[in-house]
């Protein structure tokens, strides 16, 4: 994965798009299917139950100009409804053929694994679409779905071409932009320092509250205020358990829980 990142970070967005990265877009769907308005989204998301999946290339670019040109079909914004519609697009990845426990953390495909596990659960066992790109269909049997669509080529042109064709009737923008096959790697360094003493006329403040503990993937919510002139806040979590050692350094917590607490922003209407 990491490669990807870099060859992300080092490469000029170059592909050529027939729809922008966020597009307006009719819909059929109804009106009165809102969506999630917690999380950091800038207007509720509408999950589809749809996977698309680009083969991963450590060694060409042709797999990250696929996902820039597919990002527009799994994340699109219906400006009448004021929502936004999304679903997964992941690279994929074959099982890595771990020899020693050090090389697990190169096995990507265990997170994909562990990621479908939990879509394919709310997806009810069966996805409405799923999309490959460049990646055999035997491959992903393990996830069946309604509808699969093929995506199959040798050059970022044709790709985003079919992929556009494929999501898109039509479309009333278009992106063009010249792409190179190599890059000339360019290395600047800058360094730089600077001291600064914060002052604030405050007194730590402390919040505390509790919530239902609950296993479920069902979040719990608890609003609160910050006053004004807080600069830093700090946030932890605990939940009650009780734990037995069965093997040394090996314990079984009970009630089994996996706690994961995320603060989000309310600012001008907005969560952040």
């Amino acid at each position: 994965m990491n490669g990807a990142v870099c060859k992300l970070l080092a490469s000029i967005i170059a592909i050529f798009f027939l729809t922008m990265p966020i597009v307006s877009a009719d819909s059929n769907i109804r009106e009165n299917i809102k969506g999630y308005d917690k999380g950091v989204s800038w207007k509720p998301v509408v999950p589809l139950k749809k996977v698309t999946f680009v083969n991963f290339d450590e060694d060409s670019y042709l797999d990250d100009y696929a996902y820039l040109a597919a990002v527009p079909t799994t994340v699109f914004y219906d400006k009448d409804a004021g929502r936004l519609f999304s679903y997964p697009l992941l690279f994929y990845q074959d099982p890595y053929p771990v020899k020693e426990d050090k090389e697990r953390s190169l096995n990507a495909r265990q997170g994909i694994d562990y990621f479908m596990e939990d879509w394919m659960s709310y997806c009810n066992g069966r996805l409405d679409g799923l999309t490959l790109i460049n990646v055999d269909k035997n491959k992903v049997t393990q996830w069946p779905s309604r509808k699969v669509t093929e995506i199959k080529g040798d050059d970022p042109y044709s790709i985003a071409a079919e992929i556009a064709l494929n999501d898109w009737s039509y479309s009333n923008k278009a992106v063009v932009a010249v792409i190179e096959k190599d890059f000339n790697r360019t290395d600047k360094v800058f360094s730089n320092s600077f001291d600064y003493k914060l002052s604030i006329d405050k007194k730590i403040k402390t919040l505390h509250f509790e919530i239902p503990q609950t296993n479920r993937l069902n979040p719990q919510f608890r609003e609160f205020n910050v006053p004004d002139g807080y600069k830093y806040l700090v946030a932890r979590t605990t939940f009650a358990s009780l734990s037995y050692e069965v093997f040394p350094f090996m314990w079984i917590i009970l009630p089994a829980g996996d706690p994961d607490m995320q603060v989000y922003c309310k600012y001008d209407g907005q969560w952040m």
